[in-house]
């Protein structure tokens, strides 16, 4: 099997583990629970009905706080997906055996706005008008 051929079956074979991935966080006070895929998108959301009790603002915060975590969590999976060693041939020009071909990459990071060259920078007022 050549070069190309082996990396495509990598790589799908990666997109089809990264699809399966979910992240989840639960607040301490189990009010409310939140589960994401790795692009941050929520796949489950969970609100206890005690959960308005300490009034709507103390929800909100509750809820970007948990969906935060489950990002993260879900990313460090998808890390550990992409850093997991595979059986591909290795060829002279493909990095070293110890050293992953794919790299993950956030899904907030991977914006063409705001990482380039591996360096993160802010959106500036002319990328956000565009």
């Amino acid at each position: 099997m050549d070069d190309i051929s082996a990396q495509a079956l990598e790589i799908k074979r990666l997109n089809e583990q990264l699809a399966a991935v979910r992240g989840s966080a639960r607040s301490v006070d189990g009010s409310v629970s939140i589960e994401t895929d790795v692009n941050g998108r929520i796949t489950d959301l969970y609100l206890a009905d005690y959960a308005m009790e300490n009034g709507p603002d103390r929800l909100a915060a509750l809820i970007i706080d948990r969906h935060r975590a489950a990002v993260d969590n879900a990313n460090t999976e998808a890390t550990r997906i992409f850093d997991a060693p595979v059986d591909i041939p290795v060829s002279p020009a493909a990095p070293a055996a110890n050293e992953p071909a794919l790299r993950w990459t956030p899904s907030h990071l991977r914006r063409d706005d705001t990482y380039q060259s591996n360096q993160w920078h802010e959106p500036t007022d002319w990328d956000r008008r565009r």
